[in-house]
Formats: structure tokens, sequence, C-alpha cells
């Protein structure tokens, strides 16, 4: 158990070294990183940006199809026909 835990411990001083690294290091160098690795350094921004972008849409989307379903909900309760449009 005591292995496991060690292993454990290695592995969080070397993401945590990693993470300083990057922290640390200028925008060039991290630039010069990805085109040495292959990356296309504006492309992988522009699909970075579109996945972020992407999460904060579906973030704010669960509050919307929250909502929803609680109108839908209350309608039914009433008696109403309820038809809810999902886009």
């Amino acid at each position: 158990m005591s292995d496991k835990k060690t292993d454990e411990q290695k592995l969080a001083a070397l993401i945590e070294a990693l993470g300083e690294s990057v922290l640390e290091a200028s925008d060039e160098e991290i630039v010069e990183e990805l085109r040495l690795a292959g990356i296309d350094p504006d492309a992988e921004a522009a699909r970075l940006k579109a996945r972020m972008l992407a999460t904060v849409r579906s973030f704010r989307q669960r509050a919307l199809d929250a909502a929803r379903t609680g109108y839908a909900s209350r309608l039914e309760r009433f008696g109403a026909k309820v038809m809810v449009i999902i886009p």
C-alpha cells in the first residue's frame, strides 16, 4: 500500500513540475515546442477556443433545459397539453 501511495506522490510531483514548467515558459518557448512536436500553434489555438466555447455553451444550455423541463412539469400539473420544442 505504501508503494502505491509513493507512486501517487511521484505522479503528483511530476504533474506539478510540468505545470510549473509551462507557467514559467515564455510564449515563444511554448510555440517553439509545439512546432517541434509537429503541431500548428494557430490551428491548435483555434481548436482549443472552439472546444472552450462549446463547453461554455453546453453549460449554459443545461440551465435552459432544466427551465424548460420545469415549465413543462408545471403545465402538466395543471392539465395543459405540453409540447416542448428542443432546438
